[in-house]
């Protein structure tokens, strides 16, 4: 015999939010047009919302709800019953924010595309239908705006149980990568009250390796670094290694820490769609917090560069004006008015550009000079981070799209953009490699061709397959050759020799 559902609606139920309002003869009429042409209706504007305190089992919630300006949505519907009506196939488990007083989402709009895409999709179902209670405004929040959040993500909740019962959700443990996953900055970690966790998060340690890895080949490209195995002198030898490591500090941690915490800044708005769980629109870190951040991490990183040109005796402060110029591409990067990340060619070339060109030449300005051949050679893997950067593109296709980002795979279609990505980062190794046969460097060349080749393949097997399914099997899968690509050519205009 199956379990009937719980009530949700009734005339003294705490869930009701306000009165419905009021139907005019032409809202009547229209839906009884829609009705019987068996067309959903559009959306309707919400009603006002206003602050009430709601009743649940074992629960006391008081959600502030400001109309449509409140930056605090509906919190967590913590009952299994109410879960299980919410989404019974997936038995969804969700629980909103860590107190009720912290916002979900940072910006009413986002208040404003829950309600309206519920609406739509009950009016779908069933022409003419109002929806105005809780229960669905919450259910939107948890089917489309949460969508990315994994179903056994620790949270670390107050439930207001006083013990555990039948009636208790209680949410699934943490995975064993979850606090890795945190603190590297990546989709499923767990989450920590600890605010140098949270800072660390927002810096995103994982995207330090590429510039980490520029640097390696732009000391490679001077042909002036002094290895342990070169024969120098050891003093020399860890001076070399010394200035390398500051150059690494500077690119990864201090000037692309900067980049992904005003990143995340200025993103606060479309994370709440794309990634609600992040630490700015969860409200996990305080607006303050992040501007003493972004200021820190970039006088921080300015004065480093300052000091490694010292260093350096340098007669030019090569390495303080490139981290001058990465920054403001950063800066326009993310902010507006010009917000390069807007427009999917200026954007992801820039973005490409500050993960390969940029970190090179600090390499190679710290260990000799920059010469032409360099400069357009990483310019041109600056193109193939460009396709890099469209791969990224592919699974934030409906948060764009919904706030009008031009993001490549957006204006040209997925279709369109995977083979964008593709052309963009073979043509450019393949450009890479004949140059490098016509200077002679025959065995870099050759070298180069055979990391092209898996690409490839793993393009046909997983990018032009499925780019967005796909999209972490790709890079997992093609990334590695492309990387050690970049640090053969720079070999080859070291003029290392096997």
């Amino acid at each position: 015999m199956s379990r009937a559902r719980p009530a949700v609606v009734s005339t003294n139920s705490a869930w009701r939010m306000t009165k419905k309002p009021s139907i005019t003869r032409s809202e009547t009429s229209s839906r009884a047009y829609h009705r019987s042409q068996n067309q959903p209706m559009q959306a309707i504007a919400p009603p006002s919302l206003k602050k009430k305190t709601f009743s649940y089992p074992n629960v006391r919630m008081e959600p502030v709800i400001k109309g449509l300006r409140s930056e605090a949505v509906v919190q967590a519907l913590r009952d299994p019953e109410t879960q299980k009506w919410i989404n019974p196939s997936k038995s969804l488990k969700f629980v909103a924010t860590e107190s009720l007083d912290q916002p979900l989402f940072g910006h009413s709009n986002v208040l404003k595309y829950c309600y309206r895409t519920l609406n739509s999709k009950c009016a779908a179902q069933k022409p003419g239908s109002e929806v105005t209670e809780l229960q669905d405004l919450a259910t939107m929040v948890c089917e489309s705006a949460l969508q990315d959040v994994r179903e056994k993500a620790a949270e670390r909740v107050p439930l207001a149980h006083k013990s555990p019962s039948s009636r208790t959700m209680v949410m699934a443990e943490s995975d064993d990568d979850s606090d890795v996953r945190q603190l590297l900055g990546v989709r499923g970690g767990s989450k920590t009250d600890n605010i140098w966790k949270i800072r660390l998060q927002l810096m995103k340690p994982v995207t330090w390796v590429p510039l980490i890895w520029g640097v390696i080949c732009g000391a490679a490209a001077s042909g002036n670094y002094n290895a342990v195995w070169s024969g120098a002198p050891l003093e020399v030898c860890l001076e070399d290694l010394g200035k390398s490591l500051g150059c690494m500090v500077l690119a990864g941690p201090l000037l692309t820490g900067y980049t992904q915490t005003i990143n995340d800044w200025y993103d606060r708005e479309i994370d709440a769609i794309n990634e609600p769980d992040r630490p700015i629109p969860s409200g996990a870190i305080k607006e303050n917090e992040v501007i003493a951040q972004i200021w820190a991490l970039l006088l921080g990183g300015l004065g480093l560069a300052y000091g490694l040109d010292q260093w350096a005796g340098h007669d030019f402060p090569m390495v303080t004006a490139l981290s001058i110029g990465g920054s403001f591409v950063s800066y326009i990067y993310s902010a507006p008015p010009l917000k390069l990340k807007q427009s999917g060619w200026a954007g992801n070339y820039a973005l490409g550009s500050s993960y390969i060109a940029l970190p090179w030449w600090c390499g190679q300005a710290m260990f000799g000079t920059l010469n032409a051949p360099v400069i357009v050679l990483s310019l041109l893997y600056s193109i193939a981070g460009l396709g890099i950067a469209i791969v990224n593109d592919f699974k934030s296709i409906e948060g764009d799209r919904k706030l009008g980002l031009q993001s490549l795979p957006v204006a040209f279609g997925v279709d369109t953009a995977k083979w964008l990505c593709a052309g963009s980062i073979d043509v450019t190794q393949l450009g890479v490699a004949a140059y490098l046969y016509s200077i002679g460097e025959t065995t870099y060349a050759n070298i180069l061709i055979a990391l092209i080749l898996p690409q490839m393949f793993f393009q046909n097997k997983y990018l032009l397959k499925d780019p967005i399914k796909y999209d972490v099997n790709y890079q997992a899968a093609s990334q590695p050759f492309l990387v050690f690509g970049i640090l053969d050519t720079a070999l080859a205009m070291g003029h290392h020799q096997f």
